[in-house]
This record gives C-alpha cells, sequence and structure tokens, in this order.
C-alpha cells in the first residue's frame, strides 16, 4: 500500500528550477510525499511579470496545503503572505538572498540612508516576522535572525552538494602547476580581485575563472586586472557552462576557490562553490567564517581557510598545497560526498515537521489580520 501524501505545495516564484538551493528543497520535499507545485517567474516585461506575478500567487494558494517563497522572490513576500492568509494556508520563505545583504552592504547599489535601502530593510524584516517558517542556510545565520526576531520560526537547511557532484579520480600534471579553479558570477561578496591578485605572489599556481558577468567587477575587469599584475599567462578565462557541465571542469583541476570578500554575508554563508568542491573530492580554500563550523568536521584537511581579502595570505596557502599536492589523501576525500548527504539530510529532518505542524494549525483556526 502506498503511504499518504503530505499535501500540496505550491513554490511561488521560482527563476531557475535547475538552481541547487530551490531543486535540493523541492527534492527533499517530494521525497517526503509532498505533491510540489513549481510556479516558474512570468517571463514579461518588469511591470506585467510582476502582475502576473501576484495573480498566482493567489491562485496557488487557493489549492495549496503550504505555499513556499522561493529564494529569489523575498520582495514577493508580502503578496504571497496575503493570498496565503486569505486562503488559510500556512506560508514558509527561503531567505537564502536577502535584498538589503545582497543590493545595499554587498553590492554598494544604494546608500543606506536612501529609501531603496530603507524599503529592501523593511521587506527583509517583513520577510522574517511574517511567514510561519523561514529558511536560511546555514547555523549562524539562524543563530543571527533568532537573536533578532526570538519569535520567528527559522530552520538551518544547507545548501549542499547536487547529485552531479562526485568525486572523480585526482590525475597529476607533468608541469607541476597547480590548477586552481573559480566558478561563479564574480560578485562583490566573491573577492574575485583577491583571487586574481593572489597569482603575483604564488607561481606554482595556474588559474581558471568560469563565468560571462558584464558588471563592474566581472569577467572583462578580471582580464585587464590580470594584464596589470602580469599574471594574463597563468590565467583562463572559460564561459558559464550548464551546472552539469562543472563537473568535468573541476575533475580537471586540484582546488576549488571559495568566497574572500569581506562584508557580513560573505562571513555568515557557505558557497554552493564550497559544498560541490568538497563533494568533488578537491582541496576547497576560501575564507575564514564560523558558518563552517558545520562543515569542518565532515571535511578534515580537505576544506582550508585564509583571512578575507587577503591575496598573501591565498597565495601561501595556495602554494603550500602545491608543495604536497601529490602526496593528499585523494582516494579518502573520494567519500566526503557521503557525509556531506548524511549531514545535510539531518538538518532537513525539521522542514516536513515544521510544515506538517503548521498545516494542521492554520487548520483550526481563522488566519485574519497581521501578526
Amino acid at each position: 500500500m502506498m503511504s499518504k501524501n503530505s499535501g500540496t505545495v505550491f513554490y511561488f516564484r521560482v527563476e531557475d528550477p535547475g538552481y541547487p538551493r530551490n531543486a535540493r528543497i523541492r527534492g527533499y520535499l517530494a521525497r517526503r510525499r509532498w505533491d510540489v507545485r513549481v510556479h516558474r517567474r512570468a517571463a514579461r516585461t518588469r511591470r506585467f511579470r510582476a502582475l502576473r506575478d501576484a495573480r498566482a500567487a493567489f491562485r496557488g494558494a487557493r489549492t495549496a496545503d503550504v505555499v513556499v517563497v522561493s529564494e529569489i522572490s523575498i520582495p514577493f513576500v508580502p503578496v504571497a503572505w496575503l493570498a496565503a492568509r486569505m486562503f488559510r494556508t500556512p506560508l514558509a520563505v527561503d531567505g537564502f538572498v536577502s535584498k538589503y545583504e545582497t543590493d545595499v552592504e554587498d553590492g554598494g547599489r544604494h546608500d543606506p540612508k536612501s529609501f531603496g535601502a530603507r524599503y529592501r530593510a523593511f521587506i527583509d524584516r517583513f520577510a522574517v516576522r511574517k511567514p510561519d517558517v523561514y529558511f536560511v542556510d546555514t547555523r549562524v545565520r539562524r543563530a543571527q535572525i533568532l537573536r533578532r526576531y526570538p519569535d520567528a520560526h527559522v530552520l538551518s537547511l544547507p545548501v549542499g552538494a547536487p547529485a552531479w557532484a562526485r568525486a572523480r579520480a585526482w590525475k597529476p600534471v607533468e608541469d607541476g602547476m597547480l590548477r586552481v579553479l573559480f566558478y561563479g558570477s564574480f560578485l562583490p561578496l566573491h573577492g574575485v580581485p583577491v583571487i586574481v591578485r593572489s597569482l603575483v605572489f604564488a607561481p606554482s599556481v595556474r588559474l581558471t575563472l568560469v563565468g560571462t558577468e558584464d558588471h563592474p567587477g566581472g569577467t572583462e575587469d578580471m582580464r585587464m586586472l590580470a594584464r596589470e599584475l602580469g599574471v594574463e599567462e597563468r590565467t583562463r578565462f572559460l564561459p558559464t557552462v550548464p551546472q552539469e557541465e562543472l563537473a568535468d571542469i573541476i575533475a580537471a583541476h586540484d582546488v576549488v576557490l571559495g568566497l574572500f570578500g569581506g562584508s557580513a554575508k560573505a562571513g555568515s554563508v557557505i558557497a554552493n562553490k564550497v559544498w560541490q568542491g568538497l563533494a568533488c573530492g578537491r582541496v576547497v580554500v576560501t575564507r575564514e567564517s564560523s558558518a563552517l563550523d558545520e562543515l569542518a568536521p565532515l571535511a578534515a584537511g580537505q576544506l582550508r581557510t585564509v583571512p578575507p581579502g587577503d591575496s598573501a595570505a591565498l597565495a601561501a596557502s595556495l602554494e603550500k598545497i602545491a608543495d604536497s599536492v601529490g602526496s593528499l589523501p585523494w582516494h579518502e576525500w573520494s567519500k566526503t560526498a557521503e557525509r556531506l548527504e548524511r549531514y545535510v539530510d539531518s538538518e532537513f529532518a525539521a522542514l516536513d515537521t515544521a510544515l506538517t505542524d503548521r498545516r494542521a494549525g492554520w487548520s483550526v483556526r481563522p488566519r485574519i489580520g497581521l501578526r
């Protein structure tokens, strides 16, 4: 006999169903026998897209048992909250991408005293205080939010590594150079200038950067920086590739780089590339962060850290790896993915219970007015 369906989840305003964050959460819910219905962000001009998405929120909430707002849609939490309350449906919000952190603290696109910054701060507060459940990606971020909003129900749901991120046999290269990889969107929290500058102090390193970004600090700016520093010959740029193709690229390198920015956000998150590099059995070097405490026991020796923004320290760490690359326990690290997956599953165990409990709670009391 098949077990009973847990209920219907309306996963609101997903930009990319292949993005590891929402894919991981949706996959877990599906395994727990939730019927997950994905709403893709409307593909229209900004004004009409917002109207179509708002209408979809009400339609979805009407027939769902739980509404989940995806990681890129914090500005739409108010409309999702209104729709959920109208139809007596519990609301969960994935706070993986904070608007204030991303646009003000990290991106510097708004002055902290501007209306734009204050609006983003308001949206972030609303997104934490109003839903029934709020998701973050590290224990550190959960603790930070609970100190500020002790009444919030916050779950730490780690990003984890996708199924394609699995170890392949390590193979040395004849020229003795250390093959180092960075991939991403060249955001300020990534600290890509720190990475490029480290090559000046790390003559044994050959760097590959994967990404196609035309914003300030993006691909072309980093090409120019490499030329100015005289390290262009040891720097290779590749265009953005589909997630699954990253496995081949990671396998051809010894080291995967994480984050090196100095912002508060950079110090409280664990980047996708950190999880993926570890799961692929490669050495991962990233900035020091208390968020990494939950991973350190699972990747002893494989996970290396340096002070944020310190190119010289990064170079020293890479040169140390280069000196011992042939004697590192690559075979042992091929088992890291299993340890990471068990850890992620243990952290996710609270999600099914939280949604089920809140669904039951809303079924016996009215959902009227503001909390």
